[in-house]
């Protein structure tokens, strides 16, 4: 997938000092390791149905990782679900950093009071002290 293990060639988008976001779609458990291939710090990764804490074991010293609740827990869940699995959430996956909370697709039609319960656990716990 990626031809390059060290320095990325130049006129490439990670060469020019950007840095892509990759959305791992599905799961993809097996494939982390093809994005160590790239240089360490130059890409954030988005996962939907990824296992997060193998994500954060396999490539948290390599990429960005962010993830996500799913949407059937904003759409159903009670807030207390909602801020309960995002504080193991940010417990497993924000070790040491480099990890970004986010929302996974159509939390616009979840319940007001998840998304608020969403924000207060990131508030809660989502902040990087050093």
């Amino acid at each position: 997938m990626f031809a390059y293990r060290k320095r990325p060639p130049e006129g490439s988008w990670i060469g020019e000092g950007l840095m892509p976001m990759i959305l791992a779609e599905g799961r993809y458990d097996r494939r982390l390791e093809i994005i160590m291939d790239l240089p360490k710090a130059s890409v954030k990764c988005l996962f939907d149905q990824t296992d997060m804490a193998n994500a954060e074991e396999v490539l948290g010293d390599t990429a960005c990782i962010a993830g996500y609740i799913p949407a059937f827990l904003i759409a159903t869940g009670t807030s207390q679900d909602v801020k309960a699995y995002y504080h193991k959430f940010i417990e497993v996956c924000g070790r040491g950093g480099g990890y970004i909370l986010t929302g996974g697709v159509s939390i616009d039609r979840g319940k007001s009071d998840n998304l608020h319960a969403m924000m207060e656990a990131a508030r809660e716990c989502g902040v990087y002290r050093k």
